[in-house]
Protein backbone atom coordinates (compact mmCIF):
# COMPACT_ATOMS: atom_id res chain seq x y z
CA UNK A 1 0.00 0.00 0.00
CA UNK A 2 0.97 3.36 -0.56
CA UNK A 3 2.86 5.27 2.30
CA UNK A 4 3.24 9.27 1.81
CA UNK A 5 4.69 9.62 4.72
CA UNK A 6 7.78 7.46 3.79
CA UNK A 7 10.86 8.89 2.18
CA UNK A 8 10.82 7.53 -1.37
CA UNK A 9 13.61 7.91 -4.27
CA UNK A 10 12.66 10.61 -6.52
CA UNK A 11 15.10 11.03 -10.21
CA UNK A 12 14.36 13.14 -12.52
CA UNK A 13 16.69 12.76 -15.60
CA UNK A 14 16.63 15.41 -18.23
CA UNK A 15 18.68 16.50 -20.99
CA UNK A 16 20.08 19.75 -20.70
CA UNK A 17 19.36 22.70 -18.16
CA UNK A 18 16.64 21.93 -15.23
CA UNK A 19 15.72 24.17 -12.84
CA UNK A 20 13.81 22.38 -9.50
CA UNK A 21 12.02 23.71 -6.17
CA UNK A 22 10.29 23.03 -3.81
CA UNK A 23 6.94 24.02 -6.16
CA UNK A 24 7.83 23.60 -9.90
CA UNK A 25 9.61 21.96 -12.69
CA UNK A 26 10.59 23.89 -15.59
CA UNK A 27 12.05 22.04 -18.72
CA UNK A 28 11.67 22.64 -22.36
CA UNK A 29 9.94 18.90 -22.80
CA UNK A 30 8.58 19.02 -19.30
CA UNK A 31 6.32 21.03 -16.98
CA UNK A 32 4.18 21.44 -14.06
CA UNK A 33 1.01 23.65 -13.73
CA UNK A 34 -0.94 24.39 -10.61
CA UNK A 35 -0.64 22.18 -7.74
CA UNK A 36 2.92 19.91 -7.85
CA UNK A 37 4.67 19.63 -4.46
CA UNK A 38 8.21 17.70 -4.61
CA UNK A 39 8.84 15.85 -1.30
CA UNK A 40 12.44 15.31 -0.08
CA UNK A 41 14.03 13.46 2.52
CA UNK A 42 15.61 15.10 5.32
CA UNK A 43 19.48 16.75 4.79
CA UNK A 44 19.38 16.76 1.00
CA UNK A 45 19.48 19.58 -1.65
CA UNK A 46 16.34 20.16 -2.70
CA UNK A 47 17.93 22.07 -5.67
CA UNK A 48 19.68 18.56 -7.23
CA UNK A 49 17.05 16.55 -8.88
CA UNK A 50 19.31 13.61 -8.49
CA UNK A 51 18.14 13.72 -5.20
CA UNK A 52 15.56 10.72 -3.03
CA UNK A 53 12.29 12.35 -3.49
CA UNK A 54 7.98 12.18 -4.32
CA UNK A 55 5.66 14.11 -6.02
CA UNK A 56 1.85 15.34 -5.36
CA UNK A 57 -0.09 16.21 -7.33
CA UNK A 58 -3.52 18.00 -5.94
CA UNK A 59 -3.11 18.66 -2.18
CA UNK A 60 -4.27 22.14 -2.12
CA UNK A 61 -5.58 22.85 -5.73
CA UNK A 62 -5.79 21.15 -9.39
CA UNK A 63 -2.34 20.09 -10.71
CA UNK A 64 -0.77 18.76 -13.41
CA UNK A 65 2.72 16.88 -15.13
CA UNK A 66 3.43 17.19 -18.56
CA UNK A 67 6.00 15.19 -20.05
CA UNK A 68 7.07 15.09 -23.74
CA UNK A 69 9.89 15.41 -25.94
CA UNK A 70 11.89 12.09 -25.45
CA UNK A 71 12.00 13.12 -21.34
CA UNK A 72 12.00 10.94 -18.48
CA UNK A 73 11.26 10.98 -14.75
CA UNK A 74 12.09 8.37 -12.41
CA UNK A 75 10.09 9.32 -9.24
CA UNK A 76 7.35 7.76 -7.47
CA UNK A 77 3.77 9.98 -7.39
CA UNK A 78 0.89 10.43 -6.22
CA UNK A 79 -1.48 11.84 -8.18
CA UNK A 80 -4.90 13.15 -6.99
CA UNK A 81 -3.67 13.71 -3.40
CA UNK A 82 -6.47 15.01 -1.42
CA UNK A 83 -10.64 15.01 -1.47
CA UNK A 84 -12.12 17.42 -4.03
CA UNK A 85 -8.78 17.56 -6.49
CA UNK A 86 -7.38 16.07 -9.35
CA UNK A 87 -3.74 15.08 -10.53
CA UNK A 88 -2.75 14.88 -13.96
CA UNK A 89 -0.29 13.55 -15.54
CA UNK A 90 0.23 13.41 -19.38
CA UNK A 91 3.02 11.42 -21.07
CA UNK A 92 3.26 11.75 -24.42
CA UNK A 93 5.75 10.85 -27.75
CA UNK A 94 8.30 8.68 -28.33
CA UNK A 95 10.92 7.89 -25.96
CA UNK A 96 8.87 10.25 -22.85
CA UNK A 97 8.50 7.94 -19.79
CA UNK A 98 8.19 7.50 -16.32
CA UNK A 99 10.49 4.70 -15.54
CA UNK A 100 12.16 3.00 -12.52
CA UNK A 101 9.42 4.30 -9.69
CA UNK A 102 8.37 1.91 -7.00
CA UNK A 103 5.18 3.22 -6.49
CA UNK A 104 2.77 5.19 -8.53
CA UNK A 105 -0.68 6.17 -6.54
CA UNK A 106 -3.74 7.54 -9.40
CA UNK A 107 -6.28 8.93 -6.91
CA UNK A 108 -5.13 6.50 -4.72
CA UNK A 109 -4.94 8.26 -1.61
CA UNK A 110 -7.85 10.94 -1.46
CA UNK A 111 -8.86 12.90 -4.81
CA UNK A 112 -8.80 12.32 -8.82
CA UNK A 113 -5.91 10.75 -10.39
CA UNK A 114 -5.79 10.80 -14.38
CA UNK A 115 -2.70 9.43 -15.85
CA UNK A 116 -2.81 9.49 -20.27
CA UNK A 117 0.10 7.27 -21.97
CA UNK A 118 0.07 8.42 -25.29
CA UNK A 119 1.93 8.33 -28.82
CA UNK A 120 4.61 5.83 -27.89
CA UNK A 121 5.38 6.75 -24.26
CA UNK A 122 6.08 4.50 -21.91
CA UNK A 123 5.86 3.67 -17.93
CA UNK A 124 8.44 0.95 -16.31
CA UNK A 125 7.87 0.61 -12.75
CA UNK A 126 8.68 -2.23 -10.35
CA UNK A 127 6.94 -1.60 -7.83
CA UNK A 128 2.36 -2.58 -7.05
CA UNK A 129 0.70 0.73 -8.65
CA UNK A 130 -2.86 1.44 -7.30
CA UNK A 131 -5.46 3.26 -9.05
CA UNK A 132 -8.20 4.94 -6.41
CA UNK A 133 -7.33 3.05 -3.36
CA UNK A 134 -9.28 4.88 -0.25
CA UNK A 135 -12.70 5.25 -0.09
CA UNK A 136 -14.26 8.35 -2.38
CA UNK A 137 -10.97 8.34 -4.47
CA UNK A 138 -11.07 7.93 -8.66
CA UNK A 139 -8.15 6.92 -10.35
CA UNK A 140 -7.74 6.00 -13.86
CA UNK A 141 -4.83 5.31 -16.31
CA UNK A 142 -5.12 5.33 -20.66
CA UNK A 143 -2.75 4.09 -22.58
CA UNK A 144 -3.34 4.52 -25.95
CA UNK A 145 -1.39 4.25 -29.68
CA UNK A 146 1.28 2.18 -31.02
CA UNK A 147 4.36 2.03 -29.24
CA UNK A 148 2.99 3.42 -26.31
CA UNK A 149 3.38 0.78 -23.50
CA UNK A 150 3.57 -0.21 -19.53
CA UNK A 151 5.80 -2.65 -17.87
CA UNK A 152 4.54 -3.16 -14.32
CA UNK A 153 4.90 -5.10 -11.38
CA UNK A 154 0.89 -5.04 -11.09
CA UNK A 155 -1.73 -2.76 -10.23
CA UNK A 156 -4.83 -2.71 -7.80
CA UNK A 157 -7.50 -1.08 -9.34
CA UNK A 158 -10.63 0.09 -7.03
CA UNK A 159 -9.24 -1.05 -3.77
CA UNK A 160 -11.73 1.18 -1.76
CA UNK A 161 -12.44 3.36 -4.37
CA UNK A 162 -13.03 3.30 -8.43
CA UNK A 163 -10.65 2.53 -10.82
CA UNK A 164 -9.94 2.49 -14.56
CA UNK A 165 -6.89 0.90 -16.09
CA UNK A 166 -7.29 1.26 -20.41
CA UNK A 167 -5.06 0.11 -22.84
CA UNK A 168 -6.29 1.29 -26.69
CA UNK A 169 -5.03 1.96 -30.19
CA UNK A 170 -2.17 -0.83 -30.27
CA UNK A 171 -0.94 0.29 -27.20
CA UNK A 172 1.25 -3.13 -25.39
CA UNK A 173 1.15 -4.02 -21.76
CA UNK A 174 2.83 -6.26 -19.77
CA UNK A 175 1.97 -6.52 -16.01
CA UNK A 176 2.48 -8.86 -13.29
CA UNK A 177 -0.29 -8.69 -10.61
CA UNK A 178 -3.65 -7.51 -11.07
CA UNK A 179 -6.83 -7.11 -9.37
CA UNK A 180 -9.81 -4.94 -10.21
CA UNK A 181 -12.84 -3.81 -7.82
CA UNK A 182 -10.36 -5.82 -4.10
CA UNK A 183 -12.06 -4.35 -1.12
CA UNK A 184 -16.53 -4.64 -0.27
CA UNK A 185 -16.53 -1.30 -1.57
CA UNK A 186 -13.93 -0.97 -4.35
CA UNK A 187 -14.50 -0.69 -8.65
CA UNK A 188 -12.37 -1.70 -10.88
CA UNK A 189 -12.66 -1.85 -14.96
CA UNK A 190 -10.36 -2.82 -17.00
CA UNK A 191 -10.30 -2.51 -21.07
CA UNK A 192 -7.85 -4.20 -23.94
CA UNK A 193 -9.41 -2.35 -26.85
CA UNK A 194 -8.62 -1.85 -30.39
CA UNK A 195 -6.78 -4.17 -33.23
CA UNK A 196 -2.87 -4.29 -32.18
CA UNK A 197 -3.44 -3.71 -28.59
CA UNK A 198 -2.24 -6.37 -26.72
CA UNK A 199 -2.06 -6.87 -22.90
CA UNK A 200 -0.02 -10.01 -20.98
CA UNK A 201 -0.40 -10.19 -17.55
CA UNK A 202 1.72 -13.06 -15.85
CA UNK A 203 2.42 -13.36 -12.06
CA UNK A 204 -1.14 -14.30 -10.84
CA UNK A 205 -4.31 -15.21 -11.82
CA UNK A 206 -5.90 -11.74 -13.05
CA UNK A 207 -8.91 -10.85 -10.55
CA UNK A 208 -11.88 -9.46 -12.03
CA UNK A 209 -14.30 -8.43 -8.83
CA UNK A 210 -12.39 -9.86 -5.53
CA UNK A 211 -14.89 -8.85 -2.97
CA UNK A 212 -15.97 -5.60 -4.68
CA UNK A 213 -17.17 -5.18 -8.35
CA UNK A 214 -14.32 -5.99 -11.37
CA UNK A 215 -15.65 -5.39 -15.00
CA UNK A 216 -12.95 -6.70 -17.91
CA UNK A 217 -13.98 -5.61 -21.53
CA UNK A 218 -11.87 -6.85 -24.67
CA UNK A 219 -13.30 -4.72 -27.27
CA UNK A 220 -12.39 -4.24 -31.26
CA UNK A 221 -9.74 -6.73 -31.95
CA UNK A 222 -8.03 -6.20 -28.32
CA UNK A 223 -5.97 -8.85 -27.07
CA UNK A 224 -5.82 -9.88 -23.17
CA UNK A 225 -3.08 -13.11 -22.43
CA UNK A 226 -3.62 -14.15 -18.74
CA UNK A 227 -1.06 -16.67 -18.54
CA UNK A 228 -1.97 -18.27 -14.86
CA UNK A 229 -5.89 -17.40 -15.78
CA UNK A 230 -8.74 -15.40 -15.25
CA UNK A 231 -11.34 -15.09 -11.85
CA UNK A 232 -14.55 -12.85 -12.14
CA UNK A 233 -16.10 -12.69 -8.85
CA UNK A 234 -13.43 -14.35 -6.76
CA UNK A 235 -14.48 -13.40 -3.11
CA UNK A 236 -17.28 -14.17 -1.08
CA UNK A 237 -19.56 -10.69 -1.97
CA UNK A 238 -17.88 -9.48 -5.11
CA UNK A 239 -18.94 -9.23 -8.84
CA UNK A 240 -17.35 -9.83 -11.74
CA UNK A 241 -18.23 -9.45 -15.32
CA UNK A 242 -15.91 -9.90 -18.36
CA UNK A 243 -17.06 -9.08 -22.00
CA UNK A 244 -15.36 -10.03 -24.90
CA UNK A 245 -16.74 -8.84 -28.14
CA UNK A 246 -16.18 -8.14 -31.89
CA UNK A 247 -13.70 -9.54 -34.40
CA UNK A 248 -10.25 -10.24 -33.51
CA UNK A 249 -10.79 -9.94 -29.66
CA UNK A 250 -9.81 -12.27 -27.87
CA UNK A 251 -9.04 -13.22 -24.18
CA UNK A 252 -6.46 -16.29 -23.92
CA UNK A 253 -4.22 -18.58 -21.36
CA UNK A 254 -1.23 -18.03 -23.71
CA UNK A 255 -0.46 -21.96 -23.60
CA UNK A 256 0.10 -21.66 -20.29
CA UNK A 257 -2.37 -24.15 -17.91
CA UNK A 258 -4.10 -21.75 -15.76
CA UNK A 259 -7.28 -21.63 -14.16
CA UNK A 260 -10.46 -19.75 -14.94
CA UNK A 261 -13.34 -19.32 -12.08
CA UNK A 262 -16.81 -17.23 -13.10
CA UNK A 263 -18.24 -17.22 -9.53
CA UNK A 264 -17.97 -19.00 -7.08
CA UNK A 265 -19.60 -20.62 -4.35
CA UNK A 266 -20.17 -17.82 -1.93
CA UNK A 267 -23.27 -16.47 -3.60
CA UNK A 268 -21.81 -13.09 -5.70
CA UNK A 269 -22.58 -12.22 -9.18
CA UNK A 270 -20.93 -13.04 -12.13
CA UNK A 271 -21.23 -13.26 -15.78
CA UNK A 272 -19.01 -14.15 -18.82
CA UNK A 273 -20.45 -12.95 -22.29
CA UNK A 274 -18.97 -14.07 -25.85
CA UNK A 275 -20.64 -11.56 -28.26
CA UNK A 276 -20.16 -10.31 -32.16
CA UNK A 277 -17.13 -12.85 -32.97
CA UNK A 278 -15.10 -12.65 -29.82
CA UNK A 279 -13.27 -15.65 -29.21
CA UNK A 280 -12.32 -16.55 -25.50
CA UNK A 281 -9.71 -19.37 -25.53
CA UNK A 282 -8.06 -21.05 -22.53
CA UNK A 283 -7.94 -24.48 -23.45
CA UNK A 284 -5.29 -25.40 -21.76
CA UNK A 285 -6.86 -24.18 -18.71
CA UNK A 286 -9.29 -25.56 -15.74
CA UNK A 287 -12.65 -23.48 -16.53
CA UNK A 288 -15.43 -23.74 -13.57
CA UNK A 289 -18.79 -21.96 -14.29
CA UNK A 290 -20.19 -21.68 -10.62
CA UNK A 291 -22.50 -19.93 -8.14
CA UNK A 292 -24.58 -19.99 -5.10
CA UNK A 293 -27.69 -18.11 -4.39
CA UNK A 294 -27.03 -15.53 -7.55
CA UNK A 295 -26.99 -16.24 -11.36
CA UNK A 296 -23.66 -17.76 -12.90
CA UNK A 297 -24.30 -17.00 -16.58
CA UNK A 298 -21.92 -17.54 -19.88
CA UNK A 299 -23.48 -16.35 -22.94
CA UNK A 300 -22.05 -17.20 -26.50
CA UNK A 301 -24.40 -15.10 -28.87
CA UNK A 302 -23.49 -13.83 -32.49
CA UNK A 303 -21.79 -15.48 -35.60
CA UNK A 304 -17.98 -16.20 -34.86
CA UNK A 305 -18.32 -15.88 -31.62
CA UNK A 306 -16.18 -18.91 -29.49
CA UNK A 307 -15.26 -20.13 -26.29
CA UNK A 308 -12.30 -22.52 -25.98
CA UNK A 309 -11.81 -24.63 -22.51
CA UNK A 310 -10.07 -27.08 -21.45
CA UNK A 311 -11.82 -28.81 -18.56
CA UNK A 312 -15.43 -26.96 -18.02
CA UNK A 313 -17.49 -27.68 -14.58
CA UNK A 314 -20.51 -26.18 -14.34
CA UNK A 315 -22.16 -25.63 -11.23
CA UNK A 316 -19.78 -27.93 -10.15
CA UNK A 317 -19.98 -27.06 -6.07
CA UNK A 318 -23.81 -25.55 -5.27
CA UNK A 319 -24.26 -24.29 -8.48
CA UNK A 320 -27.63 -24.71 -9.08
CA UNK A 321 -28.21 -21.40 -10.82
CA UNK A 322 -25.03 -21.76 -12.91
CA UNK A 323 -26.59 -20.74 -16.87
CA UNK A 324 -24.46 -21.24 -20.11
CA UNK A 325 -26.37 -20.36 -23.24
CA UNK A 326 -24.86 -21.29 -26.71
CA UNK A 327 -26.26 -19.18 -28.79
CA UNK A 328 -26.66 -19.46 -33.23
CA UNK A 329 -23.49 -19.44 -35.13
CA UNK A 330 -21.34 -19.61 -31.81
CA UNK A 331 -19.08 -22.59 -30.85
CA UNK A 332 -18.36 -24.10 -27.31
CA UNK A 333 -15.37 -26.22 -27.35
CA UNK A 334 -14.03 -27.89 -24.73
CA UNK A 335 -12.01 -31.00 -23.25
CA UNK A 336 -14.96 -32.38 -21.17
CA UNK A 337 -17.93 -30.87 -19.96
CA UNK A 338 -19.20 -31.86 -16.36
CA UNK A 339 -22.47 -29.80 -16.18
CA UNK A 340 -22.87 -30.78 -11.44
CA UNK A 341 -26.06 -28.94 -11.06
CA UNK A 342 -26.58 -26.02 -13.72
CA UNK A 343 -28.31 -25.94 -16.93
CA UNK A 344 -27.04 -25.93 -20.55
CA UNK A 345 -29.06 -24.25 -23.24
CA UNK A 346 -28.04 -25.31 -26.71
CA UNK A 347 -29.97 -22.98 -29.08
CA UNK A 348 -28.43 -22.68 -33.30
CA UNK A 349 -24.37 -23.23 -31.69
CA UNK A 350 -22.14 -25.88 -31.94
CA UNK A 351 -20.50 -27.48 -28.72
CA UNK A 352 -17.83 -30.12 -29.44
CA UNK A 353 -15.55 -31.82 -27.26
CA UNK A 354 -11.91 -33.70 -27.77
CA UNK A 355 -11.28 -37.36 -27.96
CA UNK A 356 -9.47 -38.62 -24.57
CA UNK A 357 -9.54 -41.06 -21.15
CA UNK A 358 -11.85 -38.30 -19.43
CA UNK A 359 -13.49 -36.30 -22.44
CA UNK A 360 -17.17 -36.05 -23.28
CA UNK A 361 -20.48 -34.73 -21.26
CA UNK A 362 -21.08 -35.36 -18.08
CA UNK A 363 -24.50 -34.18 -16.79
CA UNK A 364 -24.76 -34.70 -12.99
CA UNK A 365 -27.68 -34.48 -10.00
CA UNK A 366 -29.17 -31.37 -10.93
CA UNK A 367 -27.69 -31.01 -14.05
CA UNK A 368 -29.73 -30.03 -17.54
CA UNK A 369 -29.32 -29.81 -20.80
CA UNK A 370 -31.49 -28.64 -23.29
CA UNK A 371 -30.44 -29.33 -26.94
CA UNK A 372 -33.06 -27.17 -28.79
CA UNK A 373 -31.38 -26.56 -32.24
CA UNK A 374 -28.09 -26.48 -33.38
CA UNK A 375 -25.04 -29.08 -33.07
CA UNK A 376 -23.77 -31.16 -30.43
CA UNK A 377 -20.43 -33.17 -31.59
CA UNK A 378 -19.21 -35.66 -29.26
CA UNK A 379 -16.05 -37.53 -29.76
CA UNK A 380 -16.85 -39.47 -26.09
CA UNK A 381 -19.34 -40.50 -23.67
CA UNK A 382 -22.86 -38.84 -23.31
CA UNK A 383 -23.41 -39.86 -19.52
CA UNK A 384 -26.23 -38.61 -17.30
CA UNK A 385 -26.03 -39.38 -14.35
CA UNK A 386 -29.21 -39.78 -11.89
CA UNK A 387 -31.24 -36.53 -10.94
CA UNK A 388 -29.66 -35.80 -14.03
CA UNK A 389 -31.54 -34.27 -17.45
CA UNK A 390 -30.80 -34.53 -20.81
CA UNK A 391 -33.76 -33.22 -23.72
CA UNK A 392 -33.39 -33.05 -26.87
CA UNK A 393 -35.77 -31.39 -28.90
CA UNK A 394 -34.03 -30.24 -32.13
CA UNK A 395 -30.70 -30.09 -33.60
CA UNK A 396 -28.62 -32.66 -34.30
CA UNK A 397 -26.35 -34.96 -32.92
CA UNK A 398 -22.91 -36.21 -33.95
CA UNK A 399 -21.56 -38.77 -31.44
CA UNK A 400 -18.62 -41.54 -31.90
CA UNK A 401 -18.89 -42.84 -28.32
CA UNK A 402 -21.76 -43.87 -26.14
CA UNK A 403 -24.89 -42.18 -24.94
CA UNK A 404 -25.77 -43.44 -21.25
CA UNK A 405 -28.79 -41.66 -19.92
CA UNK A 406 -29.46 -44.12 -17.10
CA UNK A 407 -33.11 -44.26 -18.71
CA UNK A 408 -34.13 -44.57 -22.17
CA UNK A 409 -33.38 -41.70 -24.41
CA UNK A 410 -36.16 -39.95 -25.74
CA UNK A 411 -35.53 -37.93 -29.10
CA UNK A 412 -38.39 -35.82 -29.52
CA UNK A 413 -37.20 -33.78 -32.60
CA UNK A 414 -33.80 -32.98 -34.32
CA UNK A 415 -31.47 -35.27 -35.90
CA UNK A 416 -29.31 -38.09 -35.16
CA UNK A 417 -26.27 -39.06 -36.97
CA UNK A 418 -23.76 -41.57 -35.94
CA UNK A 419 -19.98 -41.09 -35.65
CA UNK A 420 -18.04 -38.83 -38.27
CA UNK A 421 -18.51 -39.53 -41.10
CA UNK A 422 -19.55 -42.30 -41.06
CA UNK A 423 -19.63 -44.26 -37.59
CA UNK A 424 -20.86 -45.51 -34.63
CA UNK A 425 -23.04 -44.48 -32.07
CA UNK A 426 -23.87 -46.45 -28.88
CA UNK A 427 -27.22 -45.80 -27.13
CA UNK A 428 -27.60 -47.62 -23.77
CA UNK A 429 -31.19 -48.35 -21.93
CA UNK A 430 -33.17 -48.02 -24.71
CA UNK A 431 -33.83 -45.68 -27.45
CA UNK A 432 -37.56 -43.71 -29.13
CA UNK A 433 -37.71 -41.56 -31.72
CA UNK A 434 -41.01 -39.76 -31.40
CA UNK A 435 -41.04 -36.70 -34.12
CA UNK A 436 -36.92 -36.74 -35.20
CA UNK A 437 -34.69 -37.76 -37.78
CA UNK A 438 -32.23 -40.84 -37.89
CA UNK A 439 -29.62 -39.66 -40.88
CA UNK A 440 -27.29 -42.75 -42.24
CA UNK A 441 -24.47 -42.26 -44.49
CA UNK A 442 -23.52 -45.31 -47.28
CA UNK A 443 -20.35 -44.49 -48.33
CA UNK A 444 -19.45 -48.86 -48.38
CA UNK A 445 -20.47 -52.12 -47.10
CA UNK A 446 -18.81 -52.09 -44.09
CA UNK A 447 -20.53 -50.66 -40.97
CA UNK A 448 -18.84 -48.12 -38.73
CA UNK A 449 -16.19 -47.56 -40.91
CA UNK A 450 -17.91 -46.91 -44.06
CA UNK A 451 -21.51 -46.76 -43.31
CA UNK A 452 -23.66 -45.46 -39.92
CA UNK A 453 -25.07 -47.72 -37.58
CA UNK A 454 -26.75 -47.24 -34.03
CA UNK A 455 -26.06 -49.93 -31.56
CA UNK A 456 -28.77 -50.07 -28.83
CA UNK A 457 -27.60 -52.20 -25.50
CA UNK A 458 -29.55 -52.95 -22.79
CA UNK A 459 -28.55 -50.89 -19.38
CA UNK A 460 -28.29 -52.62 -16.21
CA UNK A 461 -32.17 -53.13 -15.28
CA UNK A 462 -31.99 -54.78 -18.64
CA UNK A 463 -34.21 -52.19 -20.98
CA UNK A 464 -32.88 -51.32 -24.00
CA UNK A 465 -35.57 -51.76 -26.75
CA UNK A 466 -36.14 -49.28 -29.68
CA UNK A 467 -39.73 -47.81 -30.32
CA UNK A 468 -40.09 -45.94 -33.70
CA UNK A 469 -43.35 -43.59 -33.03
CA UNK A 470 -42.57 -40.69 -35.25
CA UNK A 471 -39.31 -41.16 -37.37
CA UNK A 472 -37.92 -40.18 -40.86
CA UNK A 473 -35.14 -41.80 -41.79
CA UNK A 474 -32.51 -39.70 -44.03
CA UNK A 475 -30.39 -41.70 -46.12
CA UNK A 476 -27.43 -39.89 -47.77
CA UNK A 477 -25.47 -42.06 -50.11
CA UNK A 478 -22.08 -41.66 -51.16
CA UNK A 479 -20.83 -44.73 -52.97
CA UNK A 480 -22.38 -46.71 -56.35
CA UNK A 481 -23.40 -49.68 -54.71
CA UNK A 482 -24.84 -53.20 -56.32
CA UNK A 483 -27.84 -55.15 -56.16
CA UNK A 484 -28.13 -57.05 -53.02
CA UNK A 485 -25.26 -54.97 -50.98
CA UNK A 486 -26.80 -55.15 -47.24
CA UNK A 487 -26.69 -52.68 -44.69
CA UNK A 488 -27.42 -53.45 -40.81
CA UNK A 489 -28.06 -49.60 -39.91
CA UNK A 490 -30.20 -50.52 -36.31
CA UNK A 491 -29.49 -53.25 -33.62
CA UNK A 492 -30.90 -53.93 -30.62
CA UNK A 493 -30.71 -56.86 -28.50
CA UNK A 494 -34.27 -56.22 -26.59
CA UNK A 495 -35.97 -55.85 -30.10
CA UNK A 496 -37.13 -53.08 -32.22
CA UNK A 497 -40.60 -51.80 -32.43
CA UNK A 498 -42.10 -49.45 -34.86
CA UNK A 499 -41.10 -48.40 -38.63
CA UNK A 500 -39.59 -45.39 -40.14
CA UNK A 501 -42.21 -42.82 -41.77
CA UNK A 502 -40.90 -44.36 -45.01
CA UNK A 503 -42.09 -47.40 -44.69
CA UNK A 504 -40.54 -50.84 -46.20
CA UNK A 505 -38.41 -48.46 -48.67
CA UNK A 506 -36.44 -45.54 -49.14
CA UNK A 507 -34.36 -43.98 -52.28
CA UNK A 508 -31.63 -42.22 -52.54
CA UNK A 509 -29.54 -40.60 -55.48
CA UNK A 510 -26.15 -40.65 -56.27
CA UNK A 511 -24.25 -39.47 -59.73
CA UNK A 512 -26.91 -39.98 -62.34
CA UNK A 513 -28.30 -43.09 -60.33
CA UNK A 514 -31.13 -43.24 -58.65
CA UNK A 515 -30.75 -46.16 -55.44
CA UNK A 516 -33.46 -47.97 -54.17
CA UNK A 517 -33.89 -50.04 -51.05
CA UNK A 518 -35.96 -52.25 -49.31
CA UNK A 519 -36.33 -51.58 -45.63
CA UNK A 520 -36.62 -55.18 -43.43
CA UNK A 521 -37.64 -54.58 -39.37
CA UNK A 522 -37.27 -58.46 -39.08
CA UNK A 523 -33.83 -58.98 -39.63
CA UNK A 524 -32.24 -60.89 -36.67
CA UNK A 525 -35.28 -62.32 -35.14
CA UNK A 526 -36.68 -58.52 -35.20
CA UNK A 527 -33.54 -57.42 -33.70
CA UNK A 528 -32.23 -55.55 -36.24
CA UNK A 529 -32.97 -53.04 -39.55
CA UNK A 530 -31.42 -53.84 -42.30
CA UNK A 531 -31.03 -51.88 -45.98
CA UNK A 532 -31.04 -54.18 -49.07
CA UNK A 533 -29.85 -52.34 -52.32
CA UNK A 534 -32.88 -53.64 -54.62
CA UNK A 535 -32.89 -51.33 -57.56
CA UNK A 536 -30.61 -49.02 -60.16
CA UNK A 537 -32.18 -46.45 -62.11
CA UNK A 538 -31.15 -44.37 -64.55
CA UNK A 539 -32.64 -41.09 -65.39
CA UNK A 540 -32.31 -40.14 -69.34
CA UNK A 541 -34.32 -37.40 -69.32
CA UNK A 542 -31.90 -33.93 -69.86
CA UNK A 543 -34.19 -32.27 -67.75
CA UNK A 544 -34.27 -34.59 -65.32
CA UNK A 545 -30.57 -35.64 -65.56
CA UNK A 546 -29.52 -32.04 -64.60
CA UNK A 547 -32.12 -31.93 -61.19
CA UNK A 548 -31.31 -35.34 -60.24
CA UNK A 549 -27.26 -34.35 -60.62
CA UNK A 550 -28.18 -31.24 -58.49
CA UNK A 551 -29.99 -33.39 -55.92
CA UNK A 552 -27.15 -35.43 -55.75
CA UNK A 553 -24.64 -33.34 -55.33
CA UNK A 554 -26.23 -31.87 -52.31
CA UNK A 555 -26.44 -35.17 -50.80
CA UNK A 556 -22.42 -35.17 -51.03
CA UNK A 557 -22.26 -31.80 -49.95
CA UNK A 558 -24.52 -32.92 -46.65
CA UNK A 559 -21.59 -35.63 -45.66
CA UNK A 560 -20.44 -34.85 -42.00
CA UNK A 561 -16.88 -33.50 -42.09
CA UNK A 562 -16.71 -32.19 -45.53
Amino acid sequence: MLNPGKSHTVILAFTGLVAVSASSITHAAISTSGDVSTHYNSGTDPDNPWNPAFLDLAQTADGQLDVDGGSSVQTSIYAGYNPGFTGTINITGTGSSIFGITQLGVGATGGTGILNLSAGAQIIASGQSELGNNAGTHGEINADGTGTMINDAGYYVGSSGTGVLKFTGGAQGTLGAVQFGVSSNGVGTFEVSGAGTNVVTSASRTLIGGSGTGTLNVLNGGVLETQQGVGAGAFAGGSGQINVTGAGSRLQDGGHSGYVTIGNSSGQEASLNITQGGHMDMANSYNEIDSYSTDTVVTLADAGSKYSTGVLDIGSSNGTRSIVNVGAGTTLATERINNGSGTININGGTVTDKTGQFAGLLIGNGGIVNFNSGLLKLESPLTVLPGGQFNFAGGEIESNGDIDLGAIFAQQGGRIAPGSSPGTTTIIHGYSVDGGDIEIELFGTTAGSEYDQIIVQSGSEGTGAVNLIDADLDLVLGFAGEIGDTFTILTSAAGITGQFNQGTSIFAGFGLNQYGFLIDYTAGGGNNIVLTLDSITSIPEPTSIVLFAMTATGAMMRRRGA
